[in-house]
């Protein structure tokens, strides 16, 4: 569980330099990671279809709010993984492409 909690961290300081979506670092205390998708002008749900068509899953919390959880399944190369779709997501949105 210590391991999941580290890579949950890793995620978010990563997501953290992202502009186009808010996640704060400092209040990720276990395996879950909540990024605030206000400034991209996507559903929650449309970000995550768009995710998984990549292979990474995730899940649409609240309006506005995808929530991931790190589970020991999941490496640090994952993470990185996981950061690299969510920036081109982020991209494709940012382009207008739905």
């Amino acid at each position: 569980m210590q391991e999941d909690h580290a890579h949950a961290q890793l995620l978010a300081q990563a997501l953290y330099e992202l502009a186009e979506v808010t996640v704060a670092p400092d209040q990720v205390e276990t395996n879950i990671v909540q990024m605030h998708l206000a400034p991209l002008a996507v559903t929650v749900e449309q970000f995550c279809d768009a995710c998984a068509q990549q292979g990474l899953l995730l899940f649409p919390w609240l309006p506005g709010v995808v929530r991931m959880i790190v589970n020991k399944h999941v490496s640090e190369e994952d993470i990185h993984q996981a950061e690299e779709i969510i920036k081109n997501v982020i991209q494709r949105f940012r382009h207008g492409h739905t």
